[in-house]
């Protein structure tokens, strides 16, 4: 959802010492600003975000067990077909997709 919306920009890292107390890990600041919103989207915004968000439910599990357990939820008839019209393999989980393939699978899902 970030990367669709937004540039997300590292500036810097930040040591534990900086931190009372210090924590294990380092930090690091960012800079985030709005990206120009993709036409597709334009007003559909929280249907594509219940889209991605049944997509990531279950992470352990494919992309299209996510869509078939959410199928009446997102109203999809065919999770399979909708993958296939998308080019989108099946087997694939959720985090391994572009931004491209999650616009072209929108496309096709709000068509």
């Amino acid at each position: 959802m970030v990367d669709m919306f937004l540039v997300v920009e590292q500036l810097f890292d930040v040591p534990p010492s900086a931190f009372k107390p210090a924590p294990k890990v380092w930090s690091s600041v960012v800079r985030i600003f709005p990206k120009e919103t993709d036409p597709v989207l334009i007003g559909r915004e929280n249907q594509f975000e219940r889209l991605v968000g049944a997509s990531f439910r279950q992470k352990r599990k494919t992309i299209a067990n996510n869509l078939k357990n959410a199928a009446s939820e997102l109203n999809i008839t065919d999770a399979n077909a909708l993958l296939d019209s998308s080019n989108i393999d099946p087997k694939r989980r959720a985090e391994t997709l572009t931004i491209q393939e999650w616009t072209t699978l929108f496309s096709n899902y709000a068509a």
